[in-house]
């Protein structure tokens, strides 16, 4: 088993940081390496294969030079295609993310525990009564005590308007 030098992984880290895909082999001496680099730099136009191979190796080269490895084989390759399967007939779209709606007015005095809207101090009688039955810390459920602080929130605003 060869051990990997410090220069060839800073070489890989350095073609991986770039967004390079690339596939780098140590060969039988420690700082000697094969790489198949698979990836195009987006600064060249891709109807100009030879500007584009020509800018990949000066950039190997030049990297290599740098982290003080010699390559001894360069292959250029596609980019990898990757797979997508087709999704089959029967089965429905992946449900989109949707924001959900503000809760309205009657579901919120429902969380309050109220059927009509009633005056400010009604209102406050109500969501204490709430806030006392689903307080976390007296066993009640934290998501209606949520509910209940936010619902009082939106009527008591809708209220001083």
């Amino acid at each position: 088993m060869i051990r990997t030098s410090a220069a060839v992984l800073r070489f890989y880290a350095t073609l991986r940081r770039l967004r390079l895909d690339v596939d780098v082999d140590v060969l039988g001496r420690r700082d000697v390496v094969a790489v198949v680099v698979r990836d195009l730099p987006s600064t060249v136009r891709k109807s100009d294969r030879a500007a584009r191979e020509a800018l990949r190796a000066t950039l190997l080269d030049g990297i290599a030079a740098w982290c003080g490895v010699e390559i001894a084989e360069k292959k250029f390759a596609p980019r990898r295609k990757v797979r997508r399967y087709p999704r089959p007939k029967d089965e429905p779209p992946p449900p989109r993310a949707r924001r959900d709606a503000p809760p309205t007015q009657a579901e919120d005095l429902r969380a309050l525990g109220l059927d009509a809207m009633p005056d400010a101090a009604g209102l406050k009688r109500a969501w204490r009564a709430a806030a006392k039955r689903h307080h976390p810390d007296a066993g009640g459920d934290a998501e209606a005590f949520k509910r209940a602080g936010a619902a009082y929130e939106r009527l008591a605003k809708a209220m001083r308007r």
